[in-house]
């Protein structure tokens, strides 16, 4: 432990205590991360899945104690491509909020899923639209053919 004397010209010296680099939000984030780097999951592609992801995650937080400063900046080397560009629009203060964080990711992600499933409904009603005209078409070509 490192200790600073301060003081003026007739007065006391003081001391001041620097805080030991495991005090530190970098040193604490460094013991916690190297501690949960292998069992922490990676973010899954499946949007459906993500709730019980975050179920999991908070879970593992509380067996290893995580304090909440942390959760937020752990979590963020393990997110996908796709989530790091979701929590790429939050302000400082949304991430370092695990709670805001997790809420605007989650929000983010449904959007993405409601997107996804009215793309795929879209989708899904053009090739059923193209097999119903087509249909008829392959049949009189196949009697044309024999």
């Amino acid at each position: 432990m490192k200790e600073q004397i301060a003081g003026e010209d007739g007065e006391r010296p003081v001391r001041v205590r620097t805080p030991k680099w495991e005090e530190t939000l970098a040193g604490r984030t460094k013991r916690f991360g190297d501690t949960l780097w292998h069992v922490l999951p990676k973010v899954p592609t499946d949007v459906g899945q993500i709730p019980k992801y975050f179920g999991n995650i908070e879970h593992l937080f509380d067996i290893y104690e995580v304090p909440a400063d942390l959760r937020s900046k752990l979590l963020i080397p393990h997110l996908s491509e796709r989530a790091k560009s979701l929590i790429g629009r939050l302000d400082v203060g949304s991430l370092d909020n695990y709670d805001e964080m997790k809420r605007n990711f989650c929000s983010g992600n449904l959007n993405l899923l409601r997107w996804s499933i009215k793309r795929d409904s879209i989708r899904l009603v053009s090739v059923s639209m193209k097999r119903m005209c087509c249909l008829p078409l392959v049949c009189i070509m196949s009697f044309v053919i024999i």
